[in-house]
């Protein structure tokens, strides 16, 4: 008489060992490359100084702009035509943007221990974001704020601190 149990313990068996060498012989063809933590870092890092530069060019485009239509009057109030005006592609004036206006005023209004009390204001944590000046640790903060939904804390710690600053209204 057939013993079943066995039958089904050594088919089991059987498929077990074929599962694991056709794994073996799968992997062998395949490298998985993980990034390591401090790759990572640096790219996190390179992004945050892109967009801090992205941020500047941006200003000054929007000064350029100003200048632009400064000039532009001065033609039109002696009277005379400009040979040259401006188009209307980028001609949104960068203030506009409530993210980067909230990264201008505490640029311009905040040292960098004050940042660093909006922060704790916020209710954002010291190591959630970093910059070694100024300009990229404001951006930083904005940046986490932005990502993490605590904009309206930073803009209320913002008023809190500087109330005379004509703060964004935070419809984000």
């Amino acid at each position: 008489m057939i013993n079943w149990n066995v039958v089904w313990v050594g088919t089991i068996v059987l498929f077990s060992v074929v599962a694991l060498v056709v794994a073996m012989l799968y992997s062998r063809n395949r490298h998985v490359t993980y990034q390591s933590d401090s790759a990572l870092t640096d790219l996190g890092r390179r992004l945050d100084e892109l967009t801090l530069q992205v941020v500047e060019l941006k200003l000054a485009l929007s000064h350029y702009q100003i200048g632009v239509a400064t000039l532009t009057a001065q033609v039109l109030r002696r009277g005379d035509t400009p040979e040259w005006k401006p188009g209307d592609v980028g001609r949104e004036v960068i203030e506009d943007e409530p993210l980067v206006r909230i990264y201008q005023l505490i640029t311009e209004h905040f040292r960098m221990l004050e940042i660093d009390e909006l922060a704790a204001l916020a209710g954002i944590p010291p190591e959630s974001y970093s910059g070694d000046e100024r300009p990229s640790r404001a951006l930083s903060l904005v940046q986490y704020a932005a990502r993490h939904g605590k904009l309206e804390e930073l803009v209320a710690a913002c008023r809190k601190q500087r109330p005379r600053v004509k703060w964004p209204l935070m419809n984000i």
